[in-house]
């Protein structure tokens, strides 16, 4: 097909590498976003020719307890498209009407979402403008459940390890010195590095026993499963007795 017979446009798509991030957070602020993927020096390193590792994603990156979740690193062959529409210039009518226009502050917009972004589109459809930003070589997704969180507050040793360890700074290094509370009543625990191995959710499936009968009184009318299957929980007693007593059954 000619150019001149060509129903959709041309574009060229240009060699900048982009990296495609599902956030599992619904982001609000993008430098917070960044800053829970290890800030832009992590990201960067993600766009390099041949890096197959993942991005650790961490919920309280302030914290250094906190354990990053790490996310899966699929290869994909897309392309991310910009679409460009007029801005709006903040005056409405009621479409359809030749009343005046009416002037409205767009200093605090409300979240752009899909339902906005589709309905500029509608509007626009002989004024957008499309261009091809670059390939998406890598989808970086999170399927995993994070880990719990021991926190730290109220916790003066917690409080010291984070202060003056965890930085790795010779000058915080010298200042901190182990307690000497062993062995006290308040002596405080130090909590694992890894609090849960279970990443996937699981489904249980609970269901009941193919075996189990609904039974229903005749006189008070009142429903009971009869299961069994279920197992007899067996009781059991212990009793205390005279060492005297006992030698004397003994000896008889």
């Amino acid at each position: 097909m000619s150019r001149d017979r060509q129903i959709a446009p041309w574009f060229q798509v240009p060699a900048t590498p982009v990296l495609s991030v599902e956030h599992p957070c619904i982001v609000q602020n993008a430098e917070k976003a960044i800053g829970m993927l290890g800030g832009p020096r992590e990201i960067l390193q993600s766009l390099e020719p041949g890096w197959d590792k993942p991005l650790g994603l961490k919920f309280q990156p302030d914290d250094p307890s906190c354990r990053a979740v790490l996310s899966y690193n699929k290869r994909t062959h897309n392309l991310l498209l910009k679409v460009t529409v007029p801005r709006r210039t903040g005056r409405r009518r009621q479409r359809g009407s030749d009343e005046a226009y009416l002037e409205y502050s767009t200093d605090s917009q409300p979240r752009r979402d899909v339902k906005y972004l589709l309905r500029s589109l509608r509007d626009n459809r002989e004024r957008y403008r499309a261009e091809i930003v670059g390939p998406i070589g890598s989808t970086h997704v999170w399927r995993t459940m994070p880990d719990f969180m021991y926190t730290s507050r109220g916790s003066p040793f917690l409080s010291e390890i984070h202060s003056k360890i965890l930085p790795q700074r010779y000058p915080l290094l010298k200042q901190w010195s182990l307690p000497q509370t062993f062995v006290e009543a308040d002596t405080e625990l130090i909590p694992p590095p890894m609090l849960s191995t279970q990443n996937l959710p699981v489904n249980y499936i609970y269901r009941q026993s193919s075996a189990a009968k609904a039974i229903s009184d005749p006189r008070t009318a009142k429903r009971a499963v009869d299961d069994p299957e279920t197992p007899t929980q067996l009781s059991t007693s212990q009793e205390q007795r005279d060492d005297k007593e006992g030698s004397d059954k003994l000896t008889t």
